[in-house]
């Protein structure tokens, strides 16, 4: 890609960053720093723990700042000393991710007038169909600095011009999520297959720790489905990623066939991944509260499905455009019988789970690439700047 004019200046308001346990957006946000001649962000960490990050926000920022010598100066604590900085910016746009972030630094926007775009990913901060949620949505985007939202989901497209929050010209539908380089890049060849190169089947379920016995997840289900294999079958084993350990729910009955990992980066998920077969994703919309609902498919999801894992995973709410049932991935219910009845079948027959799996990573690295996912972003910031500069 070329490099941007380099008196434009593009300003990023985050809570997490610059931590490697958000991938999508430390993806999306290192792209923009080496595109862009000037970019600069503004981090709280206010979000750190929620994604198992232990560190406190300056050792954070100061091994961002040590991996590559173009981050070092890039990023600062949004505090009142560090947002002076603002004043002498020229040429200024600014990038948000979630809507909990936009309404977080609305005012900074306002106060500093500067022309912003955000993505509006499920969740942080953003449901349907809740009036306060649609209020803080409407006064956003009849803001005279409000420029234009990105979204990753068809039902979020449609929501927008059913209640006519925005118009159309002001949406860019991207599908998906921005995903690693590295995960996109790295092939397969060390993966070990269910009867191919090793004798045992492998079954993960991966996602972050929400909700009482991850119900959001569908974390009951997984467990329920594995009990009931476990009784038939003496080859399959369990594996857990994410903040859920044998407490949350019982598991006695699976000792040996289950482990715990904890959370993990993706780093370490890339090798976890060559020895898994099947990831197992039932979550469900609505759980977290009303209006409430995940991406399709998932951020986990979709790096197990890159890195050649077949995937299992619901979509209640008809979210997929892109996969092809049963070719690229197997769409399941969030149901104990479906999703115990859908393992058995292709337990019988391996060769559909290899094959399944080959095709699904195709078609994702193909829909998560950098030319699908960052090129369009950094078109939409570029015209952004010729226009307002």
């Amino acid at each position: 890609m070329e490099n941007a004019n380099k008196d434009n200046v593009l300003i990023i308001f985050d809570d997490i960053f610059p931590s490697v346990y958000s991938p999508f957006r430390y993806e999306e946000y290192t792209e923009y720093i080496k595109y862009f001649e000037n970019v600069f962000i503004f981090t709280t960490g206010k979000s750190l723990r929620a994604v198992g990050e232990t560190r406190n926000l300056k050792e954070v920022i100061e091994e961002f700042e040590e991996k590559d010598y173009r981050y070092k100066g890039k990023v600062f604590e949004l505090n009142d000393e560090n947002i002076k900085k603002i004043k002498e910016y020229k040429n200024k746009i600014s990038i948000l991710t979630f809507l909990a972030n936009v309404r977080e630094n609305f005012k900074l926007l306002e106060k500093y007038e500067i022309p912003f775009i955000f993505t509006l990913y499920p969740g942080g901060g953003f449901v349907l169909n809740d009036e306060d949620c649609d209020f803080e949505l409407r006064k956003i985007c009849c803001s005279k600095y409000f420029k234009k939202v990105i979204v990753t989901q068809k039902n979020v497209y449609k929501y927008l011009l059913k209640k006519k929050i925005v118009k159309k010209e002001q949406i860019k539908f991207i599908f998906g999520v921005v995903t690693p380089e590295e995960i996109l890049e790295q092939e397969n060849e060390e993966r070990k297959n269910y009867r191919v190169n090793k004798n045992n089947l492998d079954l993960c379920f991966v996602a972050h720790k929400y909700t009482e016995k991850g119900l959001d997840k569908g974390y009951d289900i997984f467990i329920d489905v594995a009990k009931r294999l476990s009784k038939k079958y003496k080859d399959i084993y369990y594996h857990v990623i994410g903040g859920f350990d044998k407490s949350d729910i019982d598991v006695s009955e699976l000792e040996g066939k289950i482990k715990f990992y904890g959370i993990k980066d993706s780093k370490w998920l890339r090798n976890f991944y060559n020895n898994m077969d099947i990831i197992v994703s039932p979550n469900r919309p609505f759980m977290l509260g009303k209006g409430t609902f995940d991406g399709f498919p998932t951020g986990s999801a979709t790096e197990a499905m890159i890195r050649g894992v077949l995937l299992l995973c619901t979509d209640e709410l008809k979210l997929n455009v892109k996969f092809k049932n049963r070719k690229d991935l197997i769409i399941i219910k969030p149901d104990i019988n479906n999703v115990a009845k859908t393992i058995e079948k292709i337990y019988r027959n391996p060769n559909k789970i290899t094959k399944i799996a080959k095709q699904g990573s195709k078609k994702a690295k193909e829909i998560y690439s950098k030319e699908s996912q960052i090129a369009p972003r950094c078109k939409i910031i570029k015209d952004l700047f010729e226009k307002e500069g």
